[in-house]
């Protein structure tokens, strides 16, 4: 990302409204993640531990744990509003373990470590 350039905000209006307004944007997205589940499914222990990098909503995090259920997540997302979101999401669907949820934006903590 240039130097100049803000990630996209995400307040508490942006983020309830951000399942609905995807899958109009990119009508094949439940089948992208459900895609997704499945390659990684096939190619991953079942006890791996993703990191979901951009968490949002926790949609592909919901989609990829009930496909393997002891897969372990943690969710990174620069707004609070969507973690809230994905809290939510991830709670109502019954995943074990817990998700560890953070809000930052990992480009800023890459780029502060990069030589």
């Amino acid at each position: 990302m240039p130097k100049n350039a803000s990630p996209q905000r995400f307040d508490a209006e942006r983020a309830a409204a951000y399942d609905d307004r995807i899958r109009r944007l990119a009508p094949g997205y439940d089948l992208l993640q459900s895609t997704v589940a499945s390659v990684l499914a096939a190619r991953l222990p079942d006890d791996a531990h993703l990191l979901v990098v951009g968490a949002g909503t926790g949609a592909e995090i919901v989609t990829m744990g009930r496909n393997v259920s002891r897969w372990q997540f943690t969710a990174v997302d620069p707004s609070p509003d969507m973690l809230d979101r994905c809290r939510s999401r991830v709670a109502d669907a019954g995943l074990t373990p817990p998700v560890p949820l953070y809000q930052h934006l990992l480009w800023g903590a890459w780029m502060s470590t990069a030589a």
